[in-house]
């Protein structure tokens, strides 16, 4: 496992969220922006923002990564219930 930070565009680098990810900046930085924004979306409020969204990666010495446009898909979840029959 290694530790990324991550932030919406224009926030700083001071304001990064930390990230544990199994993947490798080199070859699978979308990933890490994917779970970055996952974890953005799940426990620091994204699910309030405006998607798409882009997300800034960085190391944790402060080497970016890159800039990421994340978009959430929308995963639609049905329940149904027998209605009873009026008498």
């Amino acid at each position: 496992m290694s530790t990324y930070l991550y932030a919406p565009e224009g926030y700083c680098f001071e304001d990064a969220f930390e990230i544990e990810s199994q993947w490798d900046h080199e070859e699978d930085a979308e990933w890490i922006a994917e779970e970055a924004a996952a974890d953005l979306h799940s426990e620091r409020d994204g699910w309030e923002s405006s998607w798409p969204l882009e997300l800034v990666l960085w190391l944790p010495d402060g080497t970016e990564i890159g800039t990421f446009t994340v978009e959430r898909e929308f995963d639609p979840v049905f329940s149904a219930r027998k209605q009873e029959k009026a008498a």
